[in-house]
């Protein structure tokens, strides 16, 4: 049987769909929403900063155990793999279906409603506007429509 030539990953992002991607994931969309959420319900500044530097910390925190995790077990599947290497397959499963089902398509929806906030304060479209850009967004973006580009390598 003939190994198959180039059957392994291919290079298809730019420098900039990378730049684009660690904003999104190191920034997030909540820095977005909920600044004026949390300083509605924070009684002064000096607790609003402490919050804020709380947050920081356990966030940190977790990307530190990340770190640890990936460094120690460096399998494919990120948290599939230490999920079924810690509690069995069938958690795994459990996790990755939770993930593909839901985690991953509620926050979809969450930074489209975001957008679609900001969006219909700069261009209002009435009282369902935030949910037609939304819409919009999701449709249209090029990782739903296959526009976007996958340069050959």
């Amino acid at each position: 049987m003939s190994e198959i030539s180039g059957a392994g990953p291919r290079a298809a992002l730019t420098p900039a769909d990378v730049a684009i991607m660690v904003v999104g994931i190191v920034l997030g969309f909540g820095i977005f929403a909920t600044p004026a959420l949390v300083a509605k319900y924070s009684r002064d500044e000096a607790v609003f900063v402490s919050l804020w530097l709380l947050g920081g910390l356990v966030t940190l925190i977790g990307a530190v155990c990340y770190a640890e995790l990936g460094s120690a077990r460096p399998n494919a599947g990120g948290e599939y793999a230490f999920l079924n290497e810690a509690y069995g397959r069938k958690v795994a499963l459990l996790f990755a279906w939770a993930r593909c089902a839901v985690i991953q398509p509620g926050a979809i929806a969450a930074a489209a409603f975001v957008m679609g906030d900001y969006a219909n304060t700069a261009l209002p479209l009435g009282p369902y506007g935030p949910g037609l850009y939304a819409l919009v967004a999701i449709t249209v973006s090029p990782s739903s429509t296959g526009w976007a580009s996958h340069p050959e390598s």
